[in-house]
């Protein structure tokens, strides 16, 4: 897909939530990431079970499966942080319902398997963005570079890149999609719906 819709940017005051899709978390992680985004001007809410344990993933599939549609379908949250990665965020793409979400569409962030999720939002047409999760807001230094970035973007203050050239370098044009996430999580997509396309990429 060549046109994905972008949610819209983020505004001092506006509610975020932080789910918990993948891997467990300790919850003190969990209220430094929310302190971060206090930082910011923004309000977070925590998923009902993003602290919750079943193994090494964080709570039951349907406990994780809950937590997400919930944070897909509030009306009022305009981004969903993935709390951290791990695995198992390949268990709940199939079942995750766009009727609402599509009506109040919001940023997906994350990395690692959440690379899955990435996958099901552009399948459905949405742009997502591979950044920094909570589990990083609470443990970077607030100028850590990549927190930084995730923070200006949301905000709608866009980077610009000045790259010096190489004598090396070839002088030319290209144009394709850039497509970026865990290669682990790629090859286990790799046949189903959710694959990547590679025409053009």
């Amino acid at each position: 897909m060549d046109n994905f819709i972008f949610p819209s940017y983020l505004q001092e005051g506006d509610k975020v939530a932080i789910v918990s899709p993948s891997g467990k978390i300790d919850k003190n992680l969990l209220k430094g990431a929310q302190e971060r985004l206090a930082s910011w001007g923004l309000q977070s809410i925590l998923g009902k079970h993003a602290a919750a344990a079943s193994g090494k993933y964080a709570g039951s599939i349907n406990q994780r499966l809950d937590d997400f549609q919930h944070a897909m379908d509030a009306p009022d949250v305009k981004a969903i942080f993935c709390s951290r990665g791990g695995y198992g965020a390949v268990h709940i793409i199939e079942q995750l319902r766009f009727e609402q979400f599509c009506k109040s569409p919001k940023w997906l962030i994350g990395f690692s398997d959440i690379t899955a999720l990435h996958n099901l939002f552009q399948y459905h047409g949405f742009a997502s963005i591979h950044a920094p999760m909570a589990r990083h807001l609470s443990v970077e230094p607030e100028d850590n570079a990549g927190t930084l970035s995730l923070r200006n973007i949301l905000l709608g203050q866009l980077p610009t890149y000045n790259c010096a050239p190489h004598k090396l370098n070839k002088t030319g044009e290209a144009k394709g999609i850039i497509k970026g996430g865990n290669l682990a999580v790629f090859y286990g997509l790799r046949g189903t719906k959710y694959d990547i396309i590679p025409e053009n990429t």
